[in-house]
């Protein structure tokens, strides 16, 4: 551990009619470096409040907990090398984490994105109403890259108090990492759908999606998730996994191309009997037992069809015989959002507008049970 210091010397100084000679002023920061020795279990205490964090060597697992009740305690991790992942974890029972960070988008890295662009593409994450267990990254992409920080402070409970309710670490700061948020999407494209799932029988508190995911020709993307409902895009084909978030190894619990055997996903038909999602998630060629999904914008006027929307259909996620998850598919038409942009170089009339309401980017903010991996983007 380190210590810098700095000493300042007046000779003299004149403030309105106070006068003085001789003025000491010191400014004491201690540097705690993170390495390969330390970076699996760094605890921070009421000890370390203004303690500033360095990362002193590159592809480290960092694994930080926070642990005082002393209000005012804070500190600061600058991301001065490039992490392969971060966990910030409280360990007092009733202490979580309220803040966001925003996610900027790494200008050095090679797209089809003009650096003016790059500068200018950034998602701000939030932690949930009631707070979060922890603030997990699992690689680099999603916000690991050199020249981020975040600053935490602690604050209490909802007065500023320390208690034994619910209080708060207050988190802030600015990550970079790499925002994959699709420009189009070409009709009838085999899609794969990962569906990460936390389970009450790993001792978290509710059967819960935490992140959704969409893989095409090996770019992965984050669908928008609300309260288990998912966004899913007409005119694409997709295949289906449930991953199990709270194992490291990321144990597919359910492949849509596979034989069922103790978990299964069921759609509601048009006759409201639940079937066999199968084959049947084919929004290209859509299935005549989900025959309510249908073309909601006319690509000759470009307008929307004069229509009652049905496009959406309710799942079920069951193991064995029992629901887990009970919440719907809504299917957006993507026809609705292209705009009139012409790209000859790569064939493609047209790309998509308000993007960052259509997609979603991975958020740090979650809780202490998942163990999702670095998978979860290749």
């Amino acid at each position: 551990m380190e210590t810098n210091e700095e000493n300042i010397n007046f000779d003299y100084l004149e403030v309105n009619k106070i006068k003085t000679h001789k003025l000491d002023y010191s400014n004491k920061k201690t540097i705690i470096n993170i390495n390969k020795n330390n970076c699996n279990n760094i605890l921070l205490t009421d000890t370390n409040t203004d303690n500033i964090l360095i990362i002193e060597e590159t592809e480290l697992d960092v694994c930080i907990y926070l642990l005082s009740q002393t209000i005012g305690t804070k500190f600061k991790l600058l991301i001065t090398n490039k992490l392969k992942s971060l966990k910030i974890e409280t360990l007092v029972t009733n202490d979580k984490i309220i803040g966001l960070y925003k996610l900027n988008q790494n200008s050095n890295i090679i797209n089809d994105i003009s650096i003016d662009n790059k500068l200018k593409q950034r998602i701000t994450n939030t932690s949930n109403n009631e707070g979060n267990d922890i603030i997990y990254i699992p690689h680099y992409k999603l916000g690991l890259y050199n020249g981020g920080y975040l600053d935490f402070l602690y604050i209490g409970d909802n007065y500023c108090n320390k208690s034994t309710n619910l209080c708060y670490w207050l988190c802030e700061g600015q990550l970079i990492g790499e925002i994959v948020l699709p420009q189009y999407i070409k009709i009838n494209t085999s899609a794969i759908l990962t569906i990460y799932i936390s389970l009450k029988e790993n001792n978290t508190i509710e059967d819960k999606i935490l992140y959704v995911t969409t893989t095409i020709n090996n770019i992965t993307y984050f669908n928008k998730l609300i309260d288990n409902n998912i966004i899913l895009f007409l005119n694409l084909n997709y295949s289906v996994k449930i991953v199990n978030a709270n194992i490291k190894d990321e144990t597919i619990l359910y492949n849509s191309n596979t034989t069922v055997i103790d978990y299964n996903i069921k759609i509601k038909n048009i006759v409201g009997d639940f079937i066999d999602l199968a084959d049947k998630l084919n929004l290209y060629t859509v299935n005549s037992e989900i025959s309510n999904i249908k073309i909601l914008f006319n690509n000759t006027t470009l307008q929307s069809k004069n229509i009652i929307n049905t496009n959406y259909l309710e799942y079920k996620i069951i193991k064995n015989s029992t629901t887990l998850i009970n919440s719907y598919f809504n299917i957006i038409d993507l026809n609705a959002y292209y705009n009139s942009i012409v790209d000859y170089s790569t064939s493609v009339l047209k790309e998509i507008d308000y993007r960052t309401i259509l997609f979603d980017v991975y958020n740090g903010f979650t809780e202490k049970y998942n163990l999702i991996g670095e998978n979860i983007i290749n």
